[in-house]
């Protein structure tokens, strides 16, 4: 079967058909199959979104497996390009519903009335950023804002590392020292990544 994804608004977000001969997200109301999965939301809409695979499994995402979740392999170029095809449009798509919180959840088909196994708290820019992973069973409340009051800590079990654009001029020095944690890096280079994802999506405001 399949992984699937349900965002939760106050309005209803336009629904959108997916076509196999133009894959592209799409929206979708809820069916007599999958309207349990309405009872983890507080929000009173709560629709299907739907990757360019149909289901959710090309939305950036890692499968439970003897109850923890995985370390996901970077290094599959193919997949990462899929995932980062779709985390853009689904970007795109939860900033143009004008609303300020929305509530994402993703299951495995069928488990729709399994409680979440955690609950996390973050703004939409961390969806957009290029290690992070829906993961199966975790319950998201996400702040749709131009620009985070703080950027969230990286997951202790992720293994991505995020390189910037531009390195230093190599040097004895540079190449045998020890690379920071991305968590590091990332507070250098934080302002230029979130204005490149803003420029991406339509919003010049860093």
């Amino acid at each position: 079967m399949c992984f699937m994804l349900y965002v939760g608004t106050t309005r209803p977000i336009p629904r959108r058909e997916w076509k196999k001969d133009a894959p592209d997200i799409s929206v979708a109301s809820l069916t007599e199959r999958d309207s349990a999965i309405k009872a983890h939301f507080k929000s009173g809409e709560v629709q299907c979104i739907g990757s360019t695979a149909g289901c959710g499994c090309d939305f950036p995402h890692v499968l439970l497996q003897n109850g923890e979740w995985p370390t996901f392999d970077f290094e599959d170029a193919e997949r990462v390009a899929t995932f980062g095809q779709n985390r853009m449009a689904l970007g795109t798509l939860l900033r143009d519903t004008d609303e300020t919180t929305l509530e994402i959840y993703g299951v495995w088909w069928g488990n729709f009335a399994k409680e979440p196994l955690s609950r996390e708290e973050i703004p939409l820019l961390r969806i957009l950023e290029p290690d992070f992973l829906f993961r199966e069973q975790v319950f998201y409340r996400v702040s749709v804002e131009s620009a985070p009051a703080s950027r969230p800590q990286l997951a202790k079990d992720r293994a991505f590392t995020y390189l910037p654009a531009e390195r230093a001029p190599f040097s004895k020095r540079a190449s045998t020292r020890k690379i920071p944690h991305v968590s590091q890096r990332r507070r250098d280079m934080g302002h230029h990544f979130y204005f490149y994802i803003f420029q991406r999506l339509g919003n010049r405001e860093p």
